[in-house]
């Protein structure tokens, strides 16, 4: 079986008396609410057969129904203090729309309106309301108790709204509409003193002239174009809790390295986090703060960088801060990433990287006949290879550069440096390990330039197929013959058997993914990286 998961950091409570009192507490809450908008629902329904019968059937209903609907929606306020305080998973900035709209709806249209009060939308939106929001909390209050609601409320909970949204938001935008010659005539201040017992309707009579015309005019068209997103973001909701619910069958986990199972699943973010947490741990008997913050961390794909901030201010503390950052954050991936071997068992990434055997059993190698560069150059704009940036030039430019912000300080001295100080380029006895050697950023082609020892690790090239994108190791033998450097490859077949390039690119090559031991033993057999003379720089 694979190891259990090393996390350096504290679990965060799930059993203690302050996480009990808040699952009551959102039970009670959710129940509340439930109740409120099912009392809500059970009078517009009572009302709806004097509706085809009475003019004044929607004025009867907000009589009986004011003081209940006030009430449960007033409570609704909570859920936005939910959001803020982070205590829910609920968006702060949707969920503040959501209720924000409602509470003017009831204090800034409905309570002061008697034509929003009696006119037929009500019971539309009123419907829409009751219905939407009992299965919702309802939905929600068993998520404190069971891990899965009910199926039904499930499927009312994220289905229901394609129908009841645009139902409720036409409504809201029926009931502010026909309030609007009240506004333009600002009649509200004769209507509000009825209602003295909100502070809503107080402010609203105290109106200066325009005002309330300018905001309900302000909100019908946030509704034009609020109300599409609004239910576009329910959509997307949906999806992702459907496919929280019913999620595909999971295709067999690959040969090689795999993510860490956190929570029953492979979560490149959740690894993520941990890992920098226990970075940013590294040395500490104690969480620090900043660590506790990544590993809670709701939107790592956005805020995952001031994490990563975080971690090398830490390191930047000192020298030795900075090797037990590395340290700590490659230990929790040595002891957390697992791997899958060829027959199927799956064990610790430590555990793999200790095994001694690999597939690659020689080294080809390949002597530049190129002469190395004398001086340093750099290639700028449209003068490219053939007449590079030199000496003078390149402290000119740099000089520009740094002072206009292009690079910083230290890389235009650095510049400067090397331009200057001709016995650097002497790289003979320097062996140069690129992962990823054909990589276009890399820099294979300047130390080649310079008559390096490349030991160059790149993507098997057995994957070439005929017809399709030519192996990357073709290129880099080109490149290698023409230099005054030297190429050393893997080689998955003696190099004496290779006949031609053709054979030595098929045999050249490994995969990083699912072939890490191998590559580290290959290297450490290397003479060239036993040798304690030359300097080996990966």
């Amino acid at each position: 079986p694979p190891p259990p998961l090393y996390l350096p950091f504290l679990p965060l409570p799930t059993g203690s008396s302050a996480m009990g009192i808040l699952q009551l507490y959102f039970i009670l809450f959710n129940l509340a609410s439930a109740a409120g908008w099912a009392y809500v629902g059970f009078i517009v329904f009572q009302h709806l057969h004097e509706f085809q019968v009475a003019d004044d059937a929607a004025k009867a209903l907000w009589q009986e129904v004011q003081t209940v609907l006030t009430v449960t929606q007033s409570l609704a306020v909570m859920e936005i203090v939910h959001s803020f305080l982070g205590i829910t998973k609920s968006p702060f900035f949707q969920t503040f729309l959501q209720v924000a709209s409602r509470i003017f709806i009831v204090y800034g249209i409905l309570i002061p309106s008697e034509p929003a009060q009696n006119y037929w939308m009500l019971f539309q939106m009123l419907v829409a309301w009751s219905v939407t929001e009992v299965p919702r909390y309802l939905f929600y209050a068993f998520k404190q108790v069971v891990t899965k609601a009910p199926a039904f409320l499930f499927h009312i909970r994220y289905s229901m709204f394609y129908v009841l949204y645009p139902m409720g938001i036409t409504g809201e935008m029926g009931v502010t509409w026909i309030s609007l010659p009240l506004a333009l005539r600002n009649e509200w201040s004769s209507i509000a003193p009825k209602f003295p017992n909100t502070c809503i309707s107080g402010c609203v009579a105290s109106w200066p002239n325009n005002v309330g015309c300018t905001i309900t005019a302000l909100v019908l068209m946030f509704y034009l174009v609020g109300g599409p997103v609004m239910v576009f973001a329910m959509h997307l909701s949906r999806k992702s809790a459907y496919k929280k619910r019913f999620p595909r069958k999971k295709k067999a986990d690959k040969p090689g390295i795999l993510f860490p199972k956190i929570n029953g699943d492979r979560s490149t973010q959740e690894a993520g986090k941990a890992c920098i947490c226990a970075a940013i741990s590294a040395g500490k008997s104690v969480i620090p703060k900043e660590a506790a913050k990544a590993r809670i961390e709701r939107n790592w794909r956005f805020g995952y960088k001031k994490h990563f901030k975080n971690m090398v201010l830490k390191s930047l503390e000192s020298p030795q801060a900075a090797v037990d950052v590395a340290k700590a954050g490659l230990e929790f991936i040595h002891k957390n990433f697992e791997f899958k071997r060829a027959d199927g068992s799956v064990v610790s990434f430590e555990t793999e990287m200790e095994r001694k055997d690999t597939v690659l059993i020689d080294a080809g190698r390949i002597e530049g006949k190129g002469k190395a560069a004398a001086e340093f150059t750099v290639p700028y704009k449209n003068r490219g290879n053939d007449n590079p940036l030199k000496g003078d030039e390149i402290d000119s430019l740099a000089k520009k550069w740094e002072e206009y912000g292009t690079i910083e300080p230290d890389a235009a001295n650095s510049l400067r440096e090397v331009a200057t100080n001709k016995k650097w380029l002497d790289l003979s006895n320097h062996y140069f390990v690129l992962i990823g050697a054909s990589s276009a950023m890399g820099p294979f082609l300047k130390l080649m330039e310079l008559g390096a020892n490349i030991i160059a690790l790149d993507i098997p090239g057995a994957w070439e197929r005929p017809g399709g994108r030519p192996s990357p190791w073709r290129k880099i033998f080109e490149v290698a013959r023409k230099s005054g450097g030297k190429l050393i490859f893997p080689l998955r077949e003696k190099s004496s058997e290779c006949k031609g390039d053709d054979d030595l690119v098929k045999a050249a090559g490994a995969n990083l993914l699912t072939e890490p031991a191998d590559i580290k033993n290959w290297l450490l057999n290397l003479p060239e990286i036993k040798n304690k003379k030359n300097h080996v720089v990966i």
